[in-house]
């Protein structure tokens, strides 16, 4: 069995935050960045290993001030995957085509998803249901899957 862990992205506000030039405003950006310990660029990152379908991923990262993974280029896959916890197979990511249309769109942005690595012959939509994407590391690539999948221990 293999446990789908959660890959949380936070956008930095910091730059909006200094436009603004206020000490709250700054402080609280600081505060809500330290929950995301890793930065790439301008985005900080933040790994858990909770069992939780799509949906729960989702919202979960929400709560927490963020967004699923959602992939702008190569680089940034190439960035992540050296870093992710050793161990740990598979990541939900913000990539979706819920409305039926197979077109893979972002959770995150609401826009077509900027860049996918699939693995070969993905997506696939294996049984016609596959409508969410997980990032594998095994292979560093996405895979469409079934949303509602909880992966175990």
């Amino acid at each position: 069995m293999h446990k789908l862990n959660l890959l949380v992205v936070f956008w930095s506000l910091c730059q909006f935050a200094n436009s603004m030039s206020t000490d709250d405003q700054e402080i609280g950006a600081v505060k809500w960045a330290t929950k995301f310990e890793i930065q790439i660029g301008n985005k900080f990152y933040h790994f858990e290993t909770n069992k939780a379908n799509w949906f729960q991923a989702a919202n979960h990262c929400r709560e927490l001030g963020g967004y699923l993974l959602n992939f702008e280029s190569s680089e940034e896959m190439d960035a992540i995957l050296p870093i992710l916890p050793q161990g740990q197979i598979q990541f939900w990511t913000s990539a979706h085509c819920l409305s039926g249309n197979r077109k893979f769109i972002s959770v995150t942005s609401g826009e077509p998803m900027p860049y996918m690595r699939w693995f070969p012959n993905e997506p696939n939509n294996l049984n016609n249901n596959e409508f969410c994407v997980e990032l594998r590391i095994n292979g560093g690539a996405l895979n469409n899957i079934h949303c509602t999948n909880k992966w175990t221990g």
